[in-house]
């Protein structure tokens, strides 16, 4: 595979990962919807938070606002990392 093909990839992955992330959470303080992960140390709910449209179920904004994500800028480094490879 050619360096700008990698290259190309690379950022596709990235973006794919942070759209799936802007669909499916939200980041603030005392939002709707369930809590997912809170910070640490603050009284208010603090943290990210479920999309309204998951109907207050967290399973799918974790799978698909962290998890997926998670899983694609792991590809997206390793393509990085291979680049140096040939």
């Amino acid at each position: 595979m050619s360096l700008p093909v990698k290259l190309l990839l690379f950022f596709v992955l990235v973006a794919l990962a942070i759209l799936c992330f802007l669909l499916a959470c939200r980041f603030g303080t005392d939002l709707d919807g369930p809590l997912l992960v809170s910070m640490p140390g603050t009284i208010e709910r603090q943290g990210l938070f479920a999309a309204p449209w998951t109907g207050g179920n967290p399973f799918p904004a974790l799978l698909i606002g962290v998890a997926i994500p998670l899983l694609l800028l792991t590809a997206a480094v390793w393509i990085l990392a291979r680049l140096s490879r040939r």
